[in-house]
């Protein structure tokens, strides 16, 4: 989990003497928190807009007013807002009496929305 990270060393070519042939282009090494202790939330929250003002709406609309059915040819709303995404992860941490220990317990709760290709303007249909 990223929040037990506590640093990320990057180590750039000839590093096969010490990790083997597979890190002669380098090694990245995650350096995960060992004696963690206390309390860490992280919350985080995200949402797309997208303005569907692009060229390919003006070439739909004229398209749908020329065509048999112009059902066929719907464009989106103009402002879309989606792909709402909100995550929580917790961590908590207790060092033994003696400093000789530690317990880590990490937890972690995602949700993200899909963003569907027809809220999008540029795929209301295929241009040949």
């Amino acid at each position: 989990p990223s929040a037990l990270i506590e640093r990320v060393d990057v180590l750039t070519g000839g590093a096969s003497a010490v990790y083997g042939a597979d890190a002669v282009g380098g090694v990245v090494n995650f350096i995960m928190s060992r004696r963690f202790e206390g309390v860490r939330v992280d919350a985080q929250y995200g949402i797309y807009q997208h303005d569907n003002g692009s060229p390919v709406a003006d070439i739909v609309s004229a398209t749908a007013a020329r065509a048999a059915s112009p059902e066929f040819f719907q464009l989106p709303k103009d402002n879309v807002r989606d792909g709402e995404m909100s995550q929580v992860t917790l961590v908590i941490g207790v060092n033994s009496p003696d400093g000789r220990g530690n317990v880590t317990a990490y937890a972690g709760y995602r949700h993200v929305e899909p963003i569907l290709q027809g809220n999008r303007d540029f795929s209301s249909c295929t241009l040949n």
